[in-house]
């Protein structure tokens, strides 16, 4: 099976990179690129697609600081889940993207909505986590937690301290029918 790991960054080739380090003694060079997108394919479909408004890359910790960062699951060329925040980061070589404030996420496939503070993806472990207190939703259901892991599907959810909200005209006993 062959893996392709893509960066596009259309202002990268025209003057999109600078030195943002202002001459730093360290010799690092950060680098600036506005409009990224990274992702992988397998078997001719992408898996996933990181992208974000401006990235701050830094060569020497293989890292890069991340605006406005989305984060796109696909399953099967599908997209399964899509989550979005005001600001992240990326780990580059080990594939970690963690986003932080404002964290919005929803499941296509399993139909649940997420929101906290911050986020947790390990791309090759196919996993998603936070400590942080963490809202999800589903057909009107509220489960409020502290703490969560899950497929990064949002499949196999393991919440951790929950509190769960029906709401109104839902009788329990209904749910566990189903």
């Amino acid at each position: 099976m062959m893996r392709k790991l893509l960066f596009i960054a259309p202002v990268l080739l025209c003057a999109g990179c600078m030195d943002t380090s202002g001459g730093s003694s360290s010799g690092t060079l950060t680098q600036e690129i506005r409009g990224l997108k990274m992702y992988e394919f397998r078997s001719g479909r992408t898996e996933w697609m990181v992208t974000a408004k401006r990235a701050l890359l830094d060569d020497a910790t293989e890292s890069a600081e991340l605006l406005s960062p989305e984060v796109e699951i696909r399953k099967n060329g599908k997209l399964s889940a899509h989550i979005k925040s005001d600001k992240g980061s990326m780990d580059i070589a080990k594939k970690i993207v963690t986003l932080l404030e404002n964290v919005n996420g929803v499941s296509e496939k399993e139909k649940v909505s997420l929101k906290t503070s911050r986020l947790d993806f390990d791309i090759p472990g196919d996993r998603i986590w936070t400590d942080s207190p963490i809202t999800l939703v589903q057909s009107g259901v509220k489960i409020r937690g502290q703490g969560f892991s899950a497929r990064s599907d949002l499949a196999e959810i393991e919440i951790k301290k929950q509190e769960t909200s029906l709401p109104e005209g839902i009788n329990p006993a209904d749910i566990a029918k189903k």
